[in-house]
């Protein structure tokens, strides 16, 4: 006869086996939640990646590394989804115009801070 322990408040029997498989269940379900929650939250990163311009625009420095432009990296619509803490967009560019003729850039101040918007950002995702 196995072993049985009963349970005072609710009269159930248990045998050490029912409980080991209750507990493995419980955590699979648990498992299989989180894992459905992570395809999805993939699944809506991968839906927000768009195609991205690759560019090398440090190849005067010797940085051949690929680069692309963050969403509104331009400025060209006044920094609209960014989080300008103490930054201003202003109508001037960098004097070596990495990025083409862009007519706008942000400028910080000490202490100021430019956030862009999310990025999709992944292995091969272009």
């Amino acid at each position: 006869m196995p072993f049985e322990r009963t349970l005072a408040m609710s009269g159930m029997t248990h045998t050490p086996r029912r409980s080991r498989l209750l507990h493995l269940l419980i955590g699979l379900c648990v498992l299989v939640a989180s894992l459905t929650g992570v395809a999805t939250a993939q699944a809506d990163e991968a839906g927000r990646c768009t195609a991205r311009v690759i560019e090398q625009p440090f190849g005067a420095w010797d940085d051949w590394a690929d680069y692309f432009l963050a969403p509104g990296g331009d400025f060209a619509d006044g920094g609209v989804g960014w989080d300008l803490a103490g930054a201003e967009v202003v109508a001037e560019n960098e004097p070596w115009h990495v990025h083409g003729d862009d007519v706008a850039a942000v400028r910080l101040e000490s202490g100021a801070s430019a956030t862009s918007p999310a990025i999709c950002v992944g292995v091969n995702v272009w």
